[in-house]
């Protein structure tokens, strides 16, 4: 009986062997369109809390009328969206893994999953985020005659556009620029003033985004010298773009598009228009306006200082021509500025500088210091801010031909990291530059960052995240005092050693580099 129950054992222990290894084996073509088949089917139900379920804003999966849900129902569809999200990520991840072992898929084959994996998410509502119905409602915005830089989407009164805004931004004026709000305003016309039709049209446009991103991202990384393939992987299959992206029609998709666009012209030497290119991603959301300086120093050849700067206003007062010839013939003007803190009015648990300004402030309340949260958040978002831009502007200084776009890139996460509040959609700012310009190391830390990062747009993900977020800082802090006091088991000394190594070699090596170039 002993040795009847050990073989069952082994026979249960090799049919889940078998299992794994069918799914790793699995072609990545068809198990990724499985997750993102599981994601439409998940939130075609009455109730689905990862779309909008607003009476009308969605062709499949959305009631005429409001229904009474069924709980059993919600949650297992709840747990196929995840299951979705889950078999994406891990797909993408091995499809990213498998390159950097040698693997090399042809670009019409990625092409042909990028397309497989993306359609079925697009057929759903928008996930994740109701952003887009907002964007819908600044557009009518300008449609009537508001200026949405003064007032939020409120003030059309009972307009339809209203019915699916988050409440969050509904008295809030948009941080956006003319170009995108005056396109924007084009698909409401060209919608006929229907909410739904302009939503469509929007999550055409980021989907067009990232496609934009995917032809130049590997543009860009075969001129570097990086896969082009890898690159590709890295930005337009990258689970951020197609989720919160495309699907969910987040603006970013726009920004990021025509700032990889204007970064290939002026790599390809076409300075003017590549300026132009990306002050039109600027005036869509601001933070491409870094790749504006970049590239003027790019233009100036990284000689001298005064050469670097002179190139870099060059470079913006291009962008400041463009900027005001495009306020101008929208009619929007330069109002966008005014309006660029809106996105820090929501509080985001686990940005960085939330974590700080809490932190200061419970402490004070202990130490019987009792101060508003509202002051502290104040001032360490002017201090994040701040220091961002320090950071940049070092990063800008010491760049040179060899590492301008990772410079680049890591410039846009600080950024990120440091900024007043952080969603996932918000990396892609910086994923988009960093997938053509980084390597193995580099390519698997966006896909850590990506898989990390991912929980931030589901209910509760940030506050999760923050705490997994101290956490592992806290094993960080715990770990490095345990390593100078010599009381870490000799393994993970070994461990620990071996990283510092290569982190003392890699930093040698750039001012290496930097020295040569000097």
């Amino acid at each position: 009986m002993g040795l009847s129950s050990e073989f069952a054992s082994d026979s249960r222990g090799s049919r889940f062997v078998d299992v794994i290894h069918m799914i790793r084996d699995t072609d990545p073509m068809f198990l990724g369109t499985i997750g993102s088949v599981l994601v439409f089917l998940g939130t075609w139900q009455p109730n689905s809390p990862f779309v909008s379920k607003v009476p009308g804003s969605w062709f499949i999966g959305v009631p005429n009328t409001p229904l009474q849900g069924n709980s059993l129902i919600e949650l297992l569809s709840r747990w196929l969206v995840y299951l979705g999200m889950v078999v994406g990520i891990y797909v993408w991840a091995k499809l990213v893994f498998d390159m950097y072992r040698g693997m090399s898929p042809s670009s019409g084959y990625l092409w042909k999953l990028f397309w497989l994996w993306v359609l079925p998410l697009m057929l759903s509502g928008p996930l994740l985020s109701r952003d887009v119905y907002s964007y819908a409602a600044q557009a009518d915005m300008v449609r009537v005659g508001l200026s949405p830089y003064a007032q939020g989407p409120a003030a059309l009164g009972h307009s339809p556009f209203l019915l699916a805004v988050d409440p969050v931004w509904m008295k809030a004026p948009a941080p956006y620029g003319p170009v995108f709000l005056y396109v924007g305003d084009l698909f409401v016309h060209l919608a006929g003033n229907s909410v739904l039709g302009t939503v469509v049209l929007l999550r055409l446009a980021a989907l067009g985004g990232v496609v934009l991103t995917g032809i130049y991202a590997s543009k860009i990384a075969e001129m570097r010298g990086y896969s082009k393939e890898a690159a590709f992987a890295l930005s337009a299959l990258n689970p951020i773009f197609l989720y919160d992206l495309a699907s969910a029609g987040h603006n970013d998709a726009w920004m990021v598009g025509l700032m990889v666009w204007g970064i290939y012209l002026a790599l390809k030497g076409r300075y003017l228009w590549a300026c132009v290119i990306i002050t039109l991603a600027g005036l869509v959301k601001a933070p491409a306006f870094a790749a504006l300086v970049f590239v003027g120093v790019r233009w100036g050849s990284f000689s001298t200082l005064s050469q670097r700067v002179r190139y870099a206003l060059y470079a913006l007062a291009i962008g400041a021509v463009t900027t005001v010839v495009l306020g101008t013939a929208t009619g929007l003007g330069l109002g966008w500025i005014a309006s660029l803190s809106t996105p820090g009015a929501s509080v985001s648990p686990a940005d960085p500088v939330t974590a700080a300004a809490t932190f200061i402030q419970e402490l004070g309340s202990y130490i019987g210091i009792p101060i508003s949260i509202h002051l502290y958040l104040a001032i360490m978002k002017l201090l994040g801010l701040a220091l961002a831009g320090i950071v940049s502007l070092y990063l800008l200084l010491i760049s040179n031909e060899r590492n301008w776009l990772r410079n680049l890139g890591v410039s846009l996460l600080v950024v990120v990291l440091l900024g007043p509040v952080i969603w996932p959609w918000y990396l892609s700012w910086a994923i988009a530059v960093l997938a053509f310009s980084v390597g193995r190391y580099g390519g698997t830390a966006i896909v850590g960052v990506s898989i990390l990062a991912f929980p931030l747009s589901i209910t509760g993900g940030q506050s999760f995240m923050a705490l997994v977020g101290y956490f592992l800082l806290g094993i960080v802090v715990v770990a490095g005092i345990l390593y100078r006091l010599n009381r870490l088991p000799y393994q993970v000394r070994m461990v620990i050693d071996e990283y510092l190594v290569r982190a003392k070699w890699f930093f040698e090596s750039e001012i290496r580099s930097q020295k040569v170039t000097t």
